[in-house]
């Protein structure tokens, strides 16, 4: 019983099953208009081909003189006819429709009056076979008739009524209901629904047999934690060119999300991974100046308490907080600006500026950390005006970062050189440091904002790692590319464009 269920939920058998139900119910229908027809049909070639007889018969002899019925004639004249055609019932009807004369038994009639409706259609000019009329033997089935007028001195006075294919053909019609012929015929129909059966399973099996083998490689798919994604396609279909039909194109359809599921969990099992070593090295980042705070106030207080402080000592302890609390507004403020950045909620608010200008504003706010360290800025530029279109603040922003960056990674008694080319539609801005240089496998990373956690290995300078990552994000909004170049104990530049102000 099982077994039964579980075959019964196959798709090639509930496709052989509605196809069976679908011949089963079309053979039926056809079975009952074939029926139907082929009596139709044997109805008007009856009587078309007996139309005339009651006329035949009433042309040869008066069947009613004065009102009276001449029996003798009609019997001769009926058993003429039922000679020719055995199937043949004659009767006399009047003008009301009642049966007056006819040669069958009187306990044998079950209708002593005939509906004359069938009568009047027979008789009219426009008349259109096959017409049934009651037979007067029978309870209710209908035959086709033959009639003709009875006159008498030109008036109606009677209708000779001819049942073809009467009660005796009608007998014979349900004895042979139960024949071999019959028999045999509705075993052969029901042979046929059968094949029809058996050869629709094995057709459909073999259709469908593909989207089995899809059904249970996605299934093995989900099960292996959307890893073995390979099997979701045949090794014969993944070399075809283009797909072939349906099944195929699904097939490929499949796998390409497979493929795109397996890229995106593994996207978003590295970014977990990125996010949790993010968050412990920012949080990090952020205890470092938070504990330097905490430690320098505590022991401003504790020193109070015991023995005050010289102003000179007291001075530096509050200089070292505030240095460390300006570190953790910066970091904080980081962290909000690329958060806002990375919602996608900030859209840049684009004008026309001078960028040699902005680089010059920016120079003035980076000299004072450059002078510690005897680093110059070589700005290499003509005389043009270096016109852009784009978020001042924005861009003011990027070259900050990308200053910052250059003079946290140049060695002292160096040089940091700015260039500004104009090209057709656009003016590319190049910052090049002589620093330690950037290893070739972290450059794919340099942007992201965990390249700092990647890159501690190599320097202790490094600042929290997101600067580039604003810069990237800043330069996405402007539709503008940021590349960098570097060789290891000889610097590193920085390029990126922005379209020129019309």
């Amino acid at each position: 019983m099982k077994f039964l269920l579980s075959t019964g939920k196959r798709l090639y058998i509930r496709l052989s099953l509605a196809l069976f139900v679908l011949l089963l119910l079309q053979s039926i229908v056809l079975a009952f208009f074939w029926q139907q027809g082929n009596k139709a049909y044997s109805q008007e070639v009856t009587q078309r081909l007996n139309e005339s007889i009651a006329m035949y018969i009433t042309e040869q002899q008066q069947l009613i003189v004065d009102g009276a019925v001449n029996q003798q004639e009609l019997e001769r004249l009926a058993n003429r006819a039922m000679v020719i055609n055995p199937s043949v019932e004659v009767y006399l009807l009047s003008v009301q429709g009642q049966v007056i004369s006819n040669l069958v038994k009187p306990e044998l009639l079950l209708h002593q009056v005939v509906d004359l409706t069938p009568v009047e259609a027979f008789l009219s000019a426009d008349r259109e076979l096959p017409i049934l009329g009651q037979d007067p033997k029978l309870a209710s089935t209908l035959k086709p008739i033959s009639v003709s007028p009875i006159m008498e001195n030109s008036t109606v006075v009677g209708y000779l009524y001819v049942v073809l294919g009467g009660a005796v053909e009608q007998s014979i019609v349900d004895s042979i209901k139960n024949s071999s012929i019959l028999t045999l015929s509705m075993a052969a129909i029901f042979a046929s629904l059968i094949l029809t059966l058996v050869f629709s399973v094995l057709i459909f099996y073999l259709m469908t047999r593909r989207l089995q083998t899809l059904s249970l490689a996605v299934k093995e798919f989900h099960l292996t934690n959307f890893e073995d994604f390979a099997s979701i396609i045949s090794e014969e279909n993944t070399h075809n060119a283009a797909p072939q039909d349906e099944i195929d194109q699904l097939s490929y359809c499949v796998l390409a999300m497979a493929q795109r599921m397996k890229e995106q969990l593994e996207h978003i099992e590295s970014i977990d991974a990125q996010r949790r070593e993010f968050i412990a090295n920012v949080s990090h980042d952020l205890k470092t100046p938070l504990a330097t705070i905490q430690g320098y106030v505590e022991t401003i207080l504790i020193k109070e308490e015991n023995q005050p402080l010289e102003q000179e000592e007291r001075r530096k302890y509050l200089t070292t907080a505030l240095k460390q609390s300006n570190t953790l507004a910066g970091l904080i403020d980081q962290l909000f600006e690329l958060a806002k950045l990375e919602s996608g909620s900030m859209v840049p608010t684009l004008e026309g500026f001078s960028l040699k200008e902005l680089i010059h504003d920016s120079l003035q706010d980076a000299t004072w950390s450059a002078k510690e360290r005897n680093i110059h800025f070589q700005v290499e530029a003509d005389d043009l005006d270096y016109r852009v279109n784009a978020d001042i603040a924005l861009i003011q922003r990027v070259v900050q970062n990308l200053l910052d960056n250059a003079i946290k990674y140049s060695p002292e008694d160096s040089l940091i050189r700015i260039q500004m080319v104009e090209e057709e539609s656009v003016i590319q801005l190049h910052i090049a440091d002589q620093g330690k240089g950037i290893l070739a496998e972290d450059i794919p990373y340099i942007f992201e904002r965990y390249y700092r956690c990647q890159q501690q290995r190599h320097s202790s300078k490094l600042g929290s790692g997101l600067g580039l990552a604003i810069v990237k994000k800043i330069c996405d909004l402007h539709k503008s590319t940021i590349s960098v170049s570097s060789q290891l104990n000889k610097g590193s530049e920085f390029k990126f464009e922005l379209a020129k102000a019309s």
